[in-house]
């Protein structure tokens, strides 16, 4: 996300899961014949690995197979334990320790150690964070969009040690009680000063726990199409075409709730109206629709909108570092002025309750947090200051800093220099 000195357009889109009617009651009821829940979405996936990729369509797969440290209850989102059974920080906040979960296995059979939690965080921290024990065998380019890569995200990781000593008595302790000497059960992150965020980092699915030792004989190309026995999840790899879908299976070792339906089946289509016809006529019983759908779903019979407070955020984001141009210092974005200019100029009623935008199932986020999280302070994240729709003083702004048109072509030349890229 990218953050400016002033505020940028940031809205929270509500989580829309379409379910027909008669699913509910077929998943709930006692039958013996395979149950099987069919999701249209678009594809093909980037990768089947969660280093590789952080495309919406992608996550919904890796919080099905794998499993991270801690992760959210998706109803009320708040962390609980996954595969960190408790955790503790140190008294200054730049050290975190992780209980490992016990008695976890891989789809493979194979156990899931504290080995393999101190890999998978190697593997994702930038090249020169990692130790010199690392094995990076494995590691290759990140499959994500051109250009990023996921390593900034941890860049605040000072570095990742096994442990064996136990946990205090303390209140700071969340989860099940460690005792010295029982084996190396911890992980120890350090991070290079305190980070307030940091226990939400390892529920980010980019940190997912896989089997080392599987991702070390399949490579990075089977990781990425067929990542059997790599993952702890609630479901198993079975099968995958990129061009047509991905089936998961039941994992009946699962160490925590069981999955109550035996494959979920991913169908790939990128036309967002086929996905909406699939859905209706009961070829697919769940879709991620658009909010302009909404309506129509809920006005046919055998379909119905659940909606509930999401995360997931639409942005409109200023490129601060615009190109260095011929004969100016910068571009007209990188000028905080004509940014805050634009923030006046952007409709954000019109954005949240168009019919063919947000629908009004969204709302304005006021600082980087969305209010759902517990962390939300609405003290801080207030409208005082925020700028609002204003086109009048937009270009009061603009004129006040000698932004005008030069050359009687109506639009407004940066710098004062007519014809421009940046006009």
């Amino acid at each position: 996300m990218l953050r400016i000195k002033i505020t940028f357009v940031l809205f929270v889109l509500s989580i829309l899961i379409i379910l027909p009617f008669t699913l509910l009651s077929y998943v709930n009821a006692q039958q013996t014949t395979e149950k099987e829940i069919k999701i249209a979405t678009y594809g093909p996936l980037l990768s089947l690995d969660p280093y590789e990729s952080y495309q919406p369509a992608d996550l919904e797969v890796y919080c099905n197979l794998y499993d991270q440290l801690v992760m959210y209850d998706p109803f009320n989102i708040t962390l609980r334990p996954g595969l960190a059974s408790g955790w503790q920080f140190s008294e200054n906040g730049t050290v975190l320790i992780f209980g490992i979960r016990k008695n976890v296995t891989f789809h493979n059979g194979d156990p899931l150690t504290p080995y393999d939690v101190w890999w998978s965080i190697e593997r994702a921290l930038p090249p020169s964070k990692r130790s010199a024990e690392f094995n990076d065998s494995t590691t290759h380019s990140w499959a994500g969009l051109p250009g990023v890569t996921p390593f900034s995200l941890y860049n605040v990781i000072k570095s990742v040690k096994l442990m064996d000593i136990g946990f205090n008595n303390s209140l700071s302790y969340v989860g099940e009680k460690a005792v010295a000497g029982d084996g190396w059960n911890e992980c120890m992150v350090e991070f290079n000063s305190a980070f307030a965020p940091a226990i939400d980092l390892f529920a980010f699915l980019g940190l997912s726990i896989v089997n080392y030792d599987i991702a070390e004989k399949l490579g990075p190309e089977e990781m990425r199409t067929a990542p059997v026995g790599a993952g702890s999840g609630p479901f198993m790899f079975s099968y995958y075409d990129p061009n047509l879908k991905l089936e998961l299976v039941k994992n009946s070792n699962y160490w925590g709730e069981v999955p109550k339906v035996d494959k979920v089946v991913w169908l790939f289509t990128i036309d967002v109206s086929e996905r909406l016809l699939a859905l209706i006529n009961d070829e697919v019983q769940i879709i991620i629709p658009q909010p302009f759908e909404v309506s129509t779903i809920n006005e046919t019979s055998n379909t119905v909108a659940k909606i509930y407070n999401g995360l997931f955020t639409r942005y409109i984001g200023f490129n601060c570092y615009q190109n260095v141009t011929s004969g100016r210092a910068g571009g007209a974005l990188s000028n905080v002025t004509v940014r805050k200019a634009l923030s006046y100029a952007v409709p954000y009623q019109t954005i949240l309750f168009s019919e063919s935008i947000f629908n009004g199932l969204a709302e304005r986020l006021m600082g980087s947090l969305p209010s759902v999280l517990p962390e939300y302070d609405e003290n801080i994240n207030s409208s005082e200051n925020v700028p609002y729709y204003n086109v009048t003083k937009a270009n009061e702004i603009l004129d006040n800093a000698g932004i005008v048109d030069v050359d009687g072509d109506s639009i407004r030349d940066y710098l004062g220099l007519a014809n421009n890229s940046t006009d």
